[in-house]
């Protein structure tokens, strides 16, 4: 018999209540050819967390958090974070007690540890700290999580790191362009970040479009199929330098002569 295709929504309350069926019966499958198991525990108990806040099950969500009191376990305590996203009713000693043990997680030390916290979603940005008495790399990893976690709320707090004198967390302020409205991003983050000691990464037609939002501007460099009438119509004043790439239609350079 043939399996029907799920589109997305329903694969995704599927795997839901998948996975909460696992974290209420505590049962671990293997890989093997006859099993179906999830790639990331983490993701795992997201979903499962999703479905035990709508099923108000708050025992299990309860027996989750004494277990967070009693080990050190960096996947326990994402799980917390993740709940406390979509737990709207819950007792504010429970809440607090959770934000202090995700405390312990932040703030991410390295490229490598960004990834985890954002799995937690916008929650995560209320924990998230500094730029005062970061770190360059700390400050770094802050800036990588609130990119990844990608909503609008983020953007207050990547604002406050626009003045950061490393040139990598202003790198990542430019590369999170894409995360986010181009235009609004633009303005309220990357119009107030020094770009002098690199090449600021334009990617899509909407940040093309947002470009002279920017400000004047040393270094750009545009990725991917941009006409060059489009890119000399946005440029913004003092461009020294310009590079391109991944523009394979590009046959002819001779518009760029119309530049000093």
């Amino acid at each position: 018999m043939a399996v029907p295709e799920l589109s997305e929504e329903p694969q995704l309350r599927l795997l839901q209540r998948l996975a909460y069926w696992l974290i209420r019966n505590g049962l671990l499958l293997t890989s093997s050819p006859d099993t179906l198991h999830f790639v990331h525990r983490t993701f795992q108990d997201y979903l499962g967390a999703h479905v035990a806040v709508k099923a108000d099950d708050f025992g299990l969500l309860a027996e989750l958090l004494d277990l967070l009191a009693s080990q050190s376990d960096k996947r326990a305590h994402l799980l917390a974070m993740a709940c406390l996203e979509h737990a709207t009713e819950l007792d504010p000693a429970v809440r607090t007690r959770v934000q202090n043990l995700a405390r312990r997680l932040l703030p991410p030390r390295t490229a490598e540890e960004a990834r985890e916290p954002a799995l937690a979603g916008p929650r995560v940005l209320e924990l998230l700290p500094g730029p005062e008495g970061l770190s360059d790399e700390e400050a770094e990893a802050v800036t990588a999580t609130a990119a990844l976690v990608g909503t609008d709320t983020a953007v207050p707090l990547l604002a406050r790191y626009t003045s950061h004198p490393s040139r990598r967390v202003r790198g990542t302020l430019m590369r999170a362009w894409e995360y986010f409205d181009s235009s609004g991003y633009a303005e309220e983050v990357l119009a107030h970040v020094d770009s002098e000691d690199f090449y600021v990464p334009v990617s899509s037609s909407d940040a093309l479009a947002a470009l002279p939002r920017l400000g004047p501007r040393s270094r750009l460099t545009f990725i991917g199929k941009h006409p060059l009438p489009d890119i000399l119509r946005v440029l913004p004043p003092g461009v020294r330098k310009i590079g391109l790439s991944e523009n394979y239609p590009l046959q002819d350079l001779r518009p760029l002569t119309s530049l000093r």
